[in-house]
């Protein structure tokens, strides 16, 4: 009997003996990892970024999660104090974003390509 859980390893139950094997899934990147990337030094804005977005309690995000992230990241780097969460939020509930990171110049594929390509690096 294979048993999966979520995103870290594969149990096999095989004459009353269990086996763990890691799964590396390359489409996952650990909370940590995520931080490290995107140069937060503190649990506590991570925590409130994953608040944010609706990601709090997950112990890895797909890489479209980490978009996200980076993309909330860098609206709120754009005017720091003036720039919010919620103003984040409203934008992205209408669609405003990419209009947004386009009038200054950011080009969010470039940036998610370069640290993936920085992710992949280290892991290798």
């Amino acid at each position: 009997m294979i048993t999966t859980v979520k995103h870290v390893e594969v149990k096999r139950y095989k004459g009353g003996k269990t086996l763990s094997i890691c799964v590396k899934n390359t489409n996952l990147i650990s909370i940590k990892n995520c931080m490290n990337l995107l140069s937060i030094n503190s649990r506590y804005t991570m925590n409130e970024y994953l608040k944010t977005l609706g990601f709090f309690g997950n112990r890895h995000l797909t890489w479209e999660q980490f978009k996200e992230l980076l993309q909330l990241k860098t609206f709120l780097s754009l005017k720091p104090g003036y720039n919010s969460k919620i103003m984040y939020l409203l934008l992205r509930k209408q669609g405003c974003l990419q209009s947004l990171f386009t009038d200054y110049d950011i080009d969010i594929e470039a940036k998610l390509r370069r640290l993936q390509n920085e992710y992949n690096q280290r892991q290798a």
